[in-house]
């Protein structure tokens, strides 16, 4: 299944991922990893920077290890069991965070993205990127664009960006 996920939302994620900036030389994270397409594709545009990808399942982080074997022992990729409500990473340590159909499952979603806040440094960007249809279905809070945004606010992100494509949707969120 974490593979048939990989190739399932690869084009939905390449699509939110083209509308930042990422430099070589970036610190990026995805959490909710699963089977580590995102972390490969981040990888290869992040050619002298670093890529962590998190996940609270230990399947999917076996199969992203799997994926991303080069990587790992190259140094460059790394990844973890680890939960978005506890990330355990120093504070402003990443440049770039993606969160691709991931959270709508998140048991805090406040608690998670204070974490991710707290890890991303000044001036870095969120990617939140999902399926309309999932966050409708799965979310009980913050189905609408305006209620997520003004969570985001509160956590402390200072400019949001909404980009849609049929049922996909990005949430940029810029720490200034």
């Amino acid at each position: 299944m974490i593979k048939i996920w990989n190739r399932t939302f690869e084009d939905m994620s390449n699509w939110a991922i083209e509308k930042v900036d990422i430099a070589e030389s970036d610190y990026i994270l995805d959490v909710g990893c699963g089977g580590g397409q995102t972390v490969y594709n981040l990888a290869k545009k992040a050619k002298k920077g670093q890529v962590s990808g998190i996940d609270i399942s230990s399947e999917a982080v076996k199969s992203s290890i799997e994926k991303n074997k080069r990587e790992i022992e190259n140094g460059k990729v790394k990844i973890y069991e680890a939960d978005v409500a506890n990330l355990p990473f120093t504070s402003e340590y990443f440049d770039e965070i993606t969160a691709i159909q991931t959270h709508i499952y998140w048991d805090d979603l406040k608690k998670g993205l204070s974490e991710i806040y707290r890890v991303l440094k000044i001036h870095g960007q969120l990617l939140i990127v999902c399926e309309k249809d999932k966050i409708n279905y799965h979310m009980k809070s913050y189905k609408e664009n305006d209620e997520m945004k003004q969570l985001l606010f509160e956590i402390g992100f200072k400019k949001i960006t909404i980009n849609e494509s049929g049922n996909w949707i990005v949430f940029i969120c810029d720490k200034d």
